[in-house]
């Protein structure tokens, strides 16, 4: 609805690309898909109702997502949560855990035969530039799944360096399939395309 993904999609629009946005907020979604639609009217823009937070959500949105597509060209997941409390998934994990590193996996992994029916599809995954913060240091899997509540910054942190690294050793099993994966940090600029 913000930051990056508002320009991101923009720019996707005004190449003439079908946009799905996955998001738990149909009317905070309505000024996105406004602008994308005001710049390319013939480009599909649709959201689909997910709770980035719930598996089961997560596999609803991309079973919907299946019916409406066969291929995917480009998947960005810029989804994600910074919160000073701290609050558990459905799933028993920690909000930044699971949204941030979690969802991605999971909608990679379920959308992949999508992924590779586009023949040479790009996976993007937004990270931050928190987790290159000096105080971070190394990832540390118990700040993952059970973070220290004095600070949940670290838990964000410590969720999006866990998404550079998985970002990184999936490459090359995703390339056998076409599918090549980056991570960026928030502060990435240039246009990607996504379908």
């Amino acid at each position: 609805n913000s930051g990056i993904g508002l320009p991101l999609s923009e720019q996707l629009a005004r190449d003439g690309y079908d946009l799905f946005f996955f998001n738990r907020s149909l009317s905070r979604s309505a000024t996105l898909l406004k602008s994308v639609q005001a710049i390319q009217p013939k480009s599909r823009a649709e959201v689909i109702e997910t709770d980035l937070m719930d598996h089961r959500s997560v596999l609803r949105a991309c079973s919907d997502l299946a019916k409406k597509v066969s291929a995917i060209h480009v998947l960005v997941n810029n989804g994600g949560v910074l919160t000073r409390q701290r609050n558990i998934s459905p799933q028993g994990q920690d909000s930044h855990f699971q949204v941030n590193t979690l969802t991605p996996f999971l909608i990679i992994n379920t959308l992949r035969p999508m992924l590779a029916a586009a023949g040479g599809a790009r996976v993007l995954n937004t990270g931050s530039s928190a987790m290159s913060a000096p105080w971070v240091g190394r990832l540390r899997v118990d700040q993952l799944t059970n973070p220290s509540n004095r600070n949940i910054f670290g838990a964000y942190a410590q969720s999006k360096l866990a998404l550079a690294v998985m970002s990184e050793e999936i490459a090359t099993d995703l390339a056998r399939d076409r599918i090549r994966s980056e991570e960026h940090t928030s502060e990435l600029q240039s246009p990607c395309n996504l379908v």
